[in-house]
């Protein structure tokens, strides 16, 4: 990070000024250090030293080829763009912040392995919570869904509107670990965040003529070889009556809080904007404290 004093509008004291020892008066001892300021030279500020190693442990090396700075995998060129942020402080927030689709790609890529799975039974309490009421009482260990991606999840910000799109997503159910049917998914989302008080709520609308659900295999024959895709638009409709709301409430709620103490929002109605276009998300928050040694404890919680 490179730090450069632009501008320094005031240097003021509080009420209990305890610095008159120096016989220069408050007012003097107030410019004095308004003009240190001011002539600061750029300062220069590592940022591993700042945060732990264990908040960068990802190696992005895999994602480059030698000599040229293209991801090879997966291959999203077409959401490439170049350097055309446009940062600027808005009114009632004291920080703003400008990353590129490039990057959180490149991260998804790291996170999101070819050879990594879930399943999705225990996935799904992860989130919801064992005492979720849409959960089967008579789940038997001897059967699963495990889901895997082919291809990591792209984010494409080059519009206002957000899109996550997620090809060939595969579902497999195994009763003893035999595979018993397979699906291929393909998922085009827009994702809508807004920001209330006390939450980010997150919506989220299909593209449906992008979505696809495809039986791949079918062992029982019960569920034929087709096309199945209004499945996908059919189950981002429900998630709200899933989970206790209405067809009008977010598909997802993050409590405000969740970021402390790394981050403290500061308590008023819209403490945080968040927008994306020419391939950045744009952040904008209002925070009464902010202490990026905090964000291992973060991640960790979230995990």
């Amino acid at each position: 990070l490179l730090l450069d004093i632009v501008d320094v509008i005031d240097v003021s004291f509080s009420d209990s000024f305890s610095g008159d020892f120096t016989g220069l008066g408050r007012e003097s001892v107030e410019g004095i250090i308004k003009n240190d300021l001011e002539s600061m030279d750029q300062t220069s500020v590592a940022v591993d030293e700042m945060i732990p190693d264990e908040v960068f442990d990802m190696n992005f090396s895999s994602g480059f080829d030698p000599g040229c700075e293209v991801p090879l995998f997966p291959d999203v060129m077409s959401f490439i763009t170049g350097s055309s942020w446009d940062l600027v402080l808005m009114e009632n927030f004291n920080i703003a912040s400008a990353i590129s689709q490039e990057s959180i790609n490149l991260l998804l890529e790291n996170v999101f392995t070819e050879d990594h799975q879930w399943n999705v039974n225990e996935l799904l309490v992860d989130l919801l919570g064992e005492d979720f009421e849409g959960f089967s009482s008579d789940t038997s260990a001897d059967k699963k869904t495990i889901m895997r991606l082919s291809v990591p999840p792209v984010i494409d910000l080059r519009a206002s509107q957000m899109r996550i799109c997620i090809n060939d997503m595969i579902l497999q159910y195994m009763i003893k670990d035999i595979p018993q049917w397979e699906a291929s998914v393909d998922i085009d989302i827009i994702v809508e965040p807004r920001v209330n008080t006390n939450s980010i709520d997150i919506y989220l609308t299909p593209i449906e003529q992008n979505c696809h659900f495809h039986i791949m295999r079918d062992n029982p024959g019960n569920l034929g070889i087709f096309d199945h895709s209004s499945l996908v638009s059919d189950v981002f409709e429900a998630v709200p009556d899933m989970v206790g709301g209405s067809s009008d409430d977010p598909s997802i709620t993050i409590d405000i809080d969740l970021f402390s103490p790394a981050i403290v929002f500061s308590k008023t109605d819209s403490p945080l904007s968040i927008s994306s276009g020419n391939g950045y998300l744009y952040l904008n928050m209002d925070v009464s404290n902010l202490d990026l040694s905090q964000m291992s404890a973060w991640e960790k919680r979230c995990e």
